[in-house]
Formats: C-alpha cells, structure tokens, sequence
C-alpha cells in the first residue's frame, strides 16, 4: 500500500513540472514560475523624482527587456529568483499637467514574458515662466530734403536740410567752407546750412553726409565761383608841370572793395612799375574816385591805371597816358605848389 502512494506522488509531481514548462499565453498566468508583488504589474513613479522599486518575485533566473528609445531602464537588468529592482525614469515628468507612461518585460529562464506598466504621474514642479519676448527693434528710417542745392558765390542766407529718422545720426561734410548747427541730434530735425564766400573764380562742390545706424544720404552743394570786379576807363584831368587829376570808376564787384586808387609810372605797364596812389572812402559799383598826383616832373611822360581790391584779388582799368607841361598853364603862375 505505501509503495502505490509513493508512486501515485511522484507521478503528480512529473505533471506539474511538465505544465510549468508550458508557454502557451493561455496559462501563463496559471503555471509561471514568475510573480508580482502585491502591486501586480504596475509601478508608479512620481512626477518629481526618477525612480521607484519594484519586487521580482521567481523561483528561476530572469532578465529584462526595455524598448531602445524608452525612457525607462531598471537596474539591475538581470536577476536569479526573488529580487528588488529599480525602476529609473530618465527625467522628473516634463509635464505638469499630463501622466507619461512607459513599459518593460521580465522574461524568465523557461521563456515566460510579462510586462510591467511604468506611470510617471505630472510634475508638480511650476513650469518656468517664458521669458518674454524682447521687443522688436525699429526698423531704421532716415531720409534728407532736398539731396542736392546751388548757391551763390557770397550766399548769405542760411538754408536749411529736412532729416527725417527714428535714430541716432550724426552729420559730416568734407569741405571747410560749409557750416551747420547741430550735430548729433536724434530723430526728426533741421539743420541750418551756412557758407563761406567764394573768392575763386572756379565753381566748388561739396558733399554732406547725414549718417545713422547702418545707413546714410548725402547732400551735394555746389557753390558758383566768384565774379572779378569791373573797372572803367580812367580819365586825366587838370595837367600841369608837376600835377595831374586821375579819375577812374567801378562798374561791377561782387565782393566789397577794401582799397581802390590809381598805379602811375613812366614806364608802360604802371601795374608793376608804377607809384602807387590810394584813394580813401568806400567804392562800390557805379561810383567814381579821383587822386590828384603831384611832384611830377616836368615834360614828362606817364602812364596810368586804376585799380581796386576786393577776396577776389586787384583788378585794373586800361592804361592812359599823358604829359606833364613845361611851363605853368597861364593862370597857373601864381598857384601854390604842393
């Protein structure tokens, strides 16, 4: 009788270590030599840290598989029997608001699989502020009126140039004989333009730069060259032996005359060679001088011209000539000599 109850055991045993090595998915569950914790198959991990343990609980080896972009791993990733993982989470839940969830499969020796659901729940961090937005930078305006001027050789106006800009600029010119009022300035302004003389017989460019930012405009001025003055013929009046009245006239001078008077000499060219004679007073055009010259002498002949000054340099009149008497003119006999 004992030796049938021994065999009718040894029989069952042969049964339940053949049903153990069944892997059909219909009774896993029934025969693995794997279980759960009192968790199951769910493991959860809090929004704000990256990890949680997680109990194996077998009778054989095992190991563990994860997907190749999960951000899931558990450490140790192999085992033997009963055994407390971890669970590691690759970052705190980037969301504050929604649960990310994510898996892995325990597989045993005898090939039995089950998978373990991994839940990070929201963050309760508070997402950083977005910083905001810096504004916007203008983009740069800036535009001259007018872009070109023509003024006169002694302008005396002041003319003045329209900047319009939303910047910072700064005006420039390459020519001395150009001023202006303001420089810098910002924004929307007027410059004044004022200009030296041209005492030159030959017309001058030149060119103001407004720049502002990483732009610029330019404004050319030209500026009409300047006009000789026009003399008129000198006359001769009142000869005598040692005496002689010079007149002459200004018929056109653009600059004011600062000397003016007749040159006189015994040689043709009296300009170089001659004796200077100033007249005094102011000279303008249309108007007349005279200088009487004296201490002559006597039967003699000379030449005359007369000249003025102005920025523009000395011009002369034609050249006249005369001769002195040789003895007084009748009337003269008692004429004081000077």
């Amino acid at each position: 009788m004992m030796k049938k109850m021994i065999f009718s055991s040894i029989a069952l045993l042969g049964v339940f270590v053949l049903a153990s090595c069944v892997k059909t998915d219909d009774v896993v569950e029934e025969t693995s030599s794997l279980w759960y914790h009192t968790a199951a198959n769910h493991v959860t991990i809090g929004g704000d840290e990256t990890q949680a343990d997680f109990q194996i609980t077998s009778d054989c080896p095992w190991h563990i598989e994860t997907e190749a972009d999960s951000w899931v791993s558990v450490q140790p990733q192999t085992g033997n029997g009963t055994q407390c993982v971890t669970v590691v989470a690759a970052s705190t839940n980037p969301s504050s608001t929604e649960t990310r969830s994510s898996s892995f499969v325990i597989v045993t020796q005898d090939g039995v699989r089950k998978r373990v659901t991994v839940e990070q729940s929201p963050s309760t961090e508070e997402e950083p502020p977005t910083p905001p937005t810096p504004p916007t930078p203008p983009i740069p305006i800036l535009d001259v009126t007018p872009s070109s001027m023509t003024i006169g050789a002694i302008e005396s106006n002041a003319h003045q140039i329209t900047i319009t800009s939303n910047q910072e600029w700064t005006a420039t010119c390459d020519a001395e004989w150009v001023h202006f009022s303001t420089s810098p300035g910002t924004g929307n302004a007027t410059l004044t333009l004022t200009f030296d003389k041209n005492a030159n017989i030959t017309v001058r460019i030149a060119t103001l730069t407004i720049s502002a930012d990483s732009l610029s405009r330019q404004v050319t001025i030209t500026q009409e060259a300047g006009h000789l003055q026009t003399m008129g013929a000198t006359t001769i009046e009142d000869v005598d032996e040692t005496e002689a009245r010079l007149s002459g006239s200004l018929i056109y001078t653009e600059f004011p005359v600062t000397e003016f008077g007749f040159y006189i000499s015994t040689e043709a060219n009296p300009s170089e060679t001659g004796e200077k004679w100033a007249a005094t007073g102011t000279l303008q055009a249309g108007d007349t001088f005279s200088v009487t010259v004296g201490e002559l002498n006597k039967k003699t002949h000379y030449y005359v011209c007369a000249y003025a000054t102005t920025d523009m340099g000395t011009v002369y009149s034609n050249v006249v000539d005369f001769e002195t008497l040789s003895i007084p003119k009748e009337g003269d006999l008692n004429k004081p000599k000077h």
